[in-house]
């Protein structure tokens, strides 16, 4: 495997041993549980003494859901002689911003060949737990980008032309924003993507803010800001988007007759469930 070289080359200290799962985990297919997780690092732990991959049988998972945007997860084992380090940063000659620059390049072309047609971003491996938490922040921003990406080539328009409208959805608390799609001239909503809320974050939390930045970023001709409060429901957090009116409403998005490659739009999957 391409990735076990890069890892070993840029993101591994010296002397450390590694073993892979061949297997690209979508997050309804990581482990549930702590007997789950226990299991399967047991099993890797246990290869990467002898420095040797682990088969994972596709079969054994759940099915996953097909986004437009989403997270794969890359996991392994890394085991190291007892008080010497595991990481390349952890060493004298090396820095965390080092190993993330060339594992981007390096690691992000040994990847490329398993994700044909699609772009994609590879994170700095961490732990376990660590990692997927960075994976949920930075798949927020990304689904953005992916989704103006992805509304210009379906759409044929240019960013300039599209509206996104940014709505948050309560339950008891805050529970998420909601970014609805549209072109700037109509109001039905063509796509959507969930910004949920992480760890601590609350009202209090510049979301509205890193949103609005991004999708400026993303050259999005016009975004407008709903004060408005929306009932948050987990049987819709997939589907309901919010369309620009005077009193906005939720909205299933949908490409408009017009699209020269008419189908019903995904989603954008922010996080694992």
């Amino acid at each position: 495997m391409a990735a076990r070289t890069q890892l070993q080359a840029h993101v591994l200290a010296a002397g450390t041993r590694l073993a892979l799962a061949d297997f690209l985990y979508s997050p309804d297919q990581l482990p549930r549980g702590f007997v789950d997780t226990w299991r399967l690092a047991n099993q890797l732990a246990k290869a990467a003494v002898d420095s040797k991959d682990t088969h994972i049988d596709p079969r054994q998972l759940p099915e996953t859901t097909r986004f437009i945007s989403d997270t794969r997860y890359l996991i392994g084992a890394v085991v190291a002689p007892r008080g010497q380090a595991l990481f390349r940063w952890q060493e004298e000659d090396s820095s965390r911003e080092q190993a993330a620059t060339q594992w981007s390049a390096q690691g992000g072309s040994a990847l490329q060949p398993l994700f044909t047609g699609c772009a994609l971003e590879p994170l700095l491996p961490d732990a376990y737990h660590a990692a997927c938490r960075n994976a949920d922040q930075g798949l927020r921003l990304y689904s953005l980008r992916a989704a103006a990406a992805f509304l210009q080539t379906v759409l044929n328009v240019k960013p300039q032309q599209l509206r996104a409208v940014v709505a948050p959805f309560h339950e008891e608390r805050l529970e998420e924003y909601r970014v609805g799609f549209t072109l700037a001239n109509a109001s039905e909503v063509v796509h959507g993507v969930v910004w949920p809320l992480l760890g601590a974050e609350d009202e209090s939390t510049d979301c509205v803010g890193q949103i609005e930045a991004a999708l400026e970023e993303a050259g999005i001709g016009s975004v407008v800001v709903l004060e408005q409060r929306f009932r948050w429901s987990s049987a819709t957090t997939a589907a309901c988007r919010c369309t620009p009116r005077r009193k906005a409403k939720p909205s299933t998005p949908s490409c408009p007759r017009t699209c020269p490659r008419r189908r019903r739009t995904c989603t954008s999957r922010p996080f694992p469930s």
